[in-house]
């Protein structure tokens, strides 16, 4: 068992600390999980993923001393101030999925977790069942990949995502963004190849020129059931090669990205393709 380095188990058992050759830990469970300050310590763990909500132990609070370098850590709850600095003691965190709620920050500000202290970031999933709030949110700038569930941030807040200069794939899932109308802005989503949107409320959406996704290459609405077109200007983005249309949706919806499909044929663009289920 010393020299174990990968462990999938059901519970953490008390005799995790004594793994100190461990990299990979899964834990199978539909129950909370604890992180203790012990695991906290292992400095060969690089991968802990929790199929259930995880939080820390009141132990780890008390021991801020030692870093660790976990690099992928999943559904870790943040709930709190002192939550946050916990994570600090990973600072060579690559991918992360976290449970969380907003707080006031010490401006007096409505925040959700403040995740730029983690600077080599690529991969970001955040969640909450508390929203909706006006509340910031801020990312690093390393980040390539976010997908965001639940956040109920108004549209206009769009920019602290859109000028992200690394990000790459955006997931919009249920009420990540509440509103009816999303209006793009010049000089964002600069690098974005891939957006999903996820069961929005979203009715009218509204770009003014292809140069605001210069690079997208795939567009998925999955029961976006108010939205009632996609904007032409996303048709003559130079990049696009798919858009797809799946689940409940109005059929002004589907209209449009055919007709968006038939009108670059007509100009000599065979690349663009539709897909509709």
């Amino acid at each position: 068992m010393f020299q174990l380095r990968y462990l999938v188990i059901n519970d953490f058992p008390p005799s995790i600390g004594s793994l100190v050759n461990l990299e990979y830990l899964l834990v199978l469970t539909c129950h909370t999980q604890v992180i203790t300050s012990k695991i906290m310590r292992m400095t060969k763990l690089r991968y802990v993923h929790i199929t259930h909500q995880a939080k820390y132990d009141e132990s780890c609070y008390s021991d801020t001393s030692h870093t660790n370098n976990i690099q992928s850590l999943s559904n870790i709850v943040l709930y709190k101030p002192s939550d946050r600095e916990m994570l600090k003691r990973s600072p060579h965190i690559r991918k992360l999925k976290c449970e969380c709620k907003p707080w006031h920050g010490e401006d007096g500000v409505y925040q959700y977790p403040d995740l730029r202290f983690l600077s080599q970031l690529e991969s970001v999933s955040m969640t909450t069942f508390y929203g909706p709030h006006r509340a910031e949110v801020s990312f690093p700038a390393t980040v390539r990949k976010l997908t965001i569930s639940g956040l109920g941030l108004p549209w206009e807040m769009m920019s602290a995502i859109g000028g992200m200069p690394n990000l790459e794939i955006l997931r919009l899932k249920c009420g990540s963004f509440v509103g009816k109308k999303w209006e793009t802005k010049e000089g964002e989503f600069e690098k974005l190849r891939f957006l999903m949107m996820y069961k929005l409320e979203l009715d009218e959406w509204n770009v003014e020129s292809s140069e605001h996704f210069p690079k997208l290459q795939r567009l998925v609405l999955f029961e976006c059931y108010n939205l009632e077109v996609v904007p032409n200007e996303i048709g003559d983005i130079g990049t696009l090669q798919f858009i797809e249309i799946r689940g409940w949706c109005l059929k002004t919806l589907v209209e449009s990205a055919v007709r968006i499909e038939e009108e670059q044929r007509d100009m000599g663009n065979e690349d663009l393709r539709v897909v509709s289920s």
